[in-house]
């Protein structure tokens, strides 16, 4: 065990350390702007806040992403369906004019205008005994409508029929450059 005296003289030597300590501290160079900015960036709340900020932010960016890629198959799955359909009513109507050659190369007469308005039928789709199709929200719609449907850039959800005649403007704003449909020859 140490003696009062040594204890006295440890505790009088610790008493100095810390006024040195203290007076050092004191008259030494201050801490930075710099310095200060990074302890307050590096404390545990602003990383905590920062953090969730930019988690925020990539959550954000990443939805905005998704919705963005929803909009662009949808409008590739229209564009597609589009085309399918119209591709099938042309087959169609091609075969009715192969079937009215024929007839006309066997002496049938079959006028102009009974040729085109049932090309035209094929075209807007006016059968009586035709299979429902797959694509049922196009299948009501005429040729034309479709067409100009075709040509414009819909965005989804724009889908709707434009009148056949006088208009060639899409629902967008978009000007479409379609021949008028020809007046059938009596």
């Amino acid at each position: 065990m140490l003696s009062p005296e040594e204890s006295l003289r440890i505790r009088e030597e610790e008493v100095v350390r810390s006024e040195v300590r203290r007076e050092l501290e004191a008259a030494g160079p201050k801490r930075s702007f710099g310095a200060k900015v990074w302890a307050a960036l590096n404390s545990a709340f602003l990383l905590w806040f920062l953090s969730s900020i930019v988690l925020g932010v990539l959550t954000a960016a990443v939805s905005a992403h998704q919705r963005n890629r929803d909009v662009l198959d949808r409008r590739e799955k229209l564009q597609y369906d589009l085309r399918t359909e119209l591709a099938g009513r042309v087959d169609e109507a091609l075969e009715a004019m192969e079937l009215d050659q024929r007839r006309i190369l066997r002496g049938e007469v079959y006028p102009r205008s009974a040729i085109y308005n049932e090309v035209v039928s094929y075209l807007d789709n006016f059968f009586l005994n035709d299979p429902p199709s797959p694509l049922a929200e196009l299948a009501k719609r005429n040729g034309s409508s479709l067409t100009r449907n075709r040509h414009c850039q819909l965005a989804p959800g724009m889908l709707q029929t434009i009148p056949a005649e006088g208009a060639n403007q899409c629902p967008n704003n978009q000007l479409v450059s379609l021949p008028k449909r020809p007046m059938p020859i009596a």
